[in-house]
């Protein structure tokens, strides 16, 4: 089962960071794996994370080259947008691509990508793009918006919907959770109140 996954977090002011996560398996078939597998690559220079889902070889390649050249100030500045910077990513993969036998790609490539602005004044502002590959359409890129409180931004791989399933019971629980403590906590207060009347009574 393969799974990438990205979220934000959010405090009452804004955004405040963002993160990609996944597993290291790399499967050929039912029996033979390696659970030692790259698939999230973060710049140390710049705020840039990619992640990859699907096809192995061909991603684990070229992001681990992007991120060398982004470090080595090749291939970005720190004036540059979000925008500007996902472009050029985005573009050096399609080249990269056009170079690569795509009949040694066994499955759809996806890719991620999260990114902060570079020159930030109070809160940052938080980019978040997805680029998918297959052998029928080519390319196709997203933008995926940012929400208003910390969750989920994007989930890919095998382990979706197994994922997104888990999350969904955890999220209710949770929310089950907040509300019995709400309760209790009205009930706290009832009590305390109650005190506070029978001092009155019997000062009176």
């Amino acid at each position: 089962m393969t799974m990438l996954v990205s979220w934000i977090g959010i405090d009452t002011h804004g955004p405040t960071s963002a993160y990609i996560a996944a597993d290291s398996r790399i499967s050929w078939n039912m029996t033979n794996k390696f659970d030692f597998g790259k698939k999230v690559f973060a710049s140390k220079k710049y705020p840039e994370i990619l992640g990859y889902a699907g096809d192995v070889l061909f991603p684990s390649i070229v992001l681990e080259q992007i991120i060398e050249l982004i470090d080595a100030d090749v291939l970005l500045s720190k004036e540059m947008t979000c925008d500007s910077k996902n472009k050029i990513i985005f573009e050096k993969i399609c080249s990269s691509m056009s170079k690569y036998p795509h009949l040694c790609i066994g499955n759809d490539v996806q890719i991620i990508h999260l990114s902060r602005d570079t020159n930030v004044n109070g809160y940052p502002t938080f980019y978040h793009y997805k680029l998918t590959w297959n052998k029928r359409s080519g390319f196709r890129k997203k933008q995926i918006s940012i929400p208003t409180t910390s969750g989920l931004l994007c989930v890919l791989g095998s382990g979706k919907n197994e994922f997104e399933d888990k999350y969904s019971f955890i999220k209710k629980e949770l929310i089950l959770i907040q509300v019995e403590m709400f309760f209790s906590a009205l009930q706290i207060l009832w009590i305390i109140s109650q005190i506070h009347i029978a001092e009155e009574h019997l000062n009176l």
